[in-house]
């Protein structure tokens, strides 16, 4: 009797048991799925930050094309910044999972101090400020605050990631459809351009380089959903199709800046199978040796596109005119954005260095040059973690990141700046490899073994 007892204690005892195992194992798999559904829906957040910083910039180069440089202007990506903010802190204060690491905290505070000791010095050397650097203060305290500080505790999932992607390759695809309406009859008639400063194939962008930057994070956004299985032939066509207009905005810097991630995307991520990393790059070779061999294609090239007696277009000139401000202002701290900005535009009527860490040096010296840098170096830690786990998506953010270095030579693409092209650049090399990054960590954490 005792025995029976026993035996009855102990299968009631294993049947609790299991029932117990049994709820908290749902419990734990209903929190890891809507945990998910959190960090599925971040990308879609980012995606509708860079729809809502386009707005003035779409208005401006198509409703109202005199709107940029106006008060109005300003005001209205002003608008959409604090949008932008909103959103993200909301976000943040009702998603957060873990603290803000201490490194983060210092380099924050030392972005936050840059720009009042670089103003505090040159007002006392009696340069005139521009009023906006004033403003830009509390721009980087919320740029730095929200696209840094708050999304490194958070995360988004492969579909998240996936999710912003497509929404990229669909406003470029978008982009490119209105560019080949409105410029119908010009664009089909490219070869016959003479001059290419004599059209301007731009979409609904202010300028043809704002336009090329979203074709090239197009690209890059489509070779990462592309080669991830679903090759399709929407994805094949936008290929396509961003090509041909990245090609018509006549972008020497974009063009050959998509010839390097081209490169070395073949390179890191085929490397060990170089018969497909040369199948890969067979339509390079062969685009560029049809236009070598045909004479008016070759004669479109050379005098067109590359414009070889333009040089790097008086781009020195303003490179250095930066130099020369520092020599006679400050090389530690220098001169604010927008004041350096006022400087190159008294003398050379040009609103860009075209050159971001020219433009880094003038506006923060060293000092905000050297923020950056640890800023970026801690972010490419992330992206070689993301290769590890992820080695396309890893490989990707790594040959973009290479490309865009070299693309900062040529252009001013400075981050944790107010509007469109700020924040979108931001978002893409600074935050979604962060946010990426943080997710695999945690999925690497969270195996089935130990839930179970």
């Amino acid at each position: 009797m005792k025995t029976r007892n026993k035996i009855s204690n102990l299968i009631n005892c294993m049947y609790n048991t299991l029932i117990i195992q049994d709820i908290i194992i749902k419990r734990k798999i209903v929190l890891l799925n809507s945990t998910k559904k959190i960090h599925n829906s971040l990308g879609t957040i980012l995606f509708l930050c860079v729809i809502f910083n386009l707005i003035p910039v779409a208005i401006g180069g198509t409703v109202i094309p005199g709107l940029r440089g106006t008060g109005a202007y300003t005001l209205l990506v002003g608008l959409m910044f604090g949008v932008q903010t909103v959103l993200i802190i909301f976000y943040f204060l009702f998603n957060t999972q873990s603290k803000i690491s201490k490194g983060l905290l210092v380099i924050f505070f030392l972005f936050i101090i840059s720009q009042p000791l670089t103003l505090m010095i040159i007002s006392l050397k009696g340069l005139h400020i521009n009023n906006l650097d004033y403003l830009n203060i509390f721009v980087r305290i919320f740029t730095f605050g929200t696209l840094m500080l708050a999304l490194s505790t958070l995360k988004v999932s492969k579909k998240g990631l996936y999710t912003f992607l497509k929404g990229v390759i669909i406003l470029a695809l978008i982009a490119c459809i209105y560019n080949m309406v409105v410029n119908f009859q010009g664009i089909f008639n490219i070869l016959s351009v003479k001059n290419p400063y004599d059209v301007n194939f731009k979409s609904f962008y202010i300028n043809r380089n704002s336009f090329g930057q979203l074709l090239i994070l197009g690209i890059i956004s489509n070779v990462v959903i592309f080669l991830d299985s679903q090759k399709s032939k929407l994805l094949l066509l936008s290929f396509f199709l961003f090509s041909f207009n990245l090609l018509a905005t006549f972008s020497r810097t974009a063009l050959i800046i998509l010839l390097l991630f081209t490169i070395i995307f073949v390179f890191f991520h085929y490397r060990s199978k170089l018969i497909i990393g040369f199948i890969m790059l067979i339509p390079v070779i062969t685009f560029f040796t049809v236009f070598i061999i045909n004479k008016s294609l070759n004669d479109f090239i050379f005098n067109i596109l590359i414009r070889e007696e333009a040089g790097i277009a008086n781009r020195d000139d303003l490179w250095l005119l930066g130099i020369e401000v520092l020599n006679q202002n400050n090389w530690i701290f220098g001169v604010g954005y927008h004041t350096g900005i006022d400087l190159l535009n008294t003398k050379f009527n040009n609103t860009q260095f075209h050159n971001s860490y020219i433009e880094i040096l003038v506006g923060g010296g060293i000092f905000e040059l050297a923020l950056h840098l640890t800023v970026i170096i801690i972010t490419l830690k992330k992206v070689l973690n993301i290769i590890k786990k992820d080695r396309l998506v890893g490989h990707v953010f790594l040959s973009a990141f290479f490309s865009i270095a070299v693309y900062a030579f040529f252009e001013s693409i400075t981050f944790f700046s107010l509007g469109y092209v700020g924040s979108f650049f931001t978002i893409f090399f600074i935050s979604l490899p962060w946010l990426y990054s943080n997710y695999l960590d945690d999925i690497n954490n969270r195996k089935i073994v130990n839930i179970i």
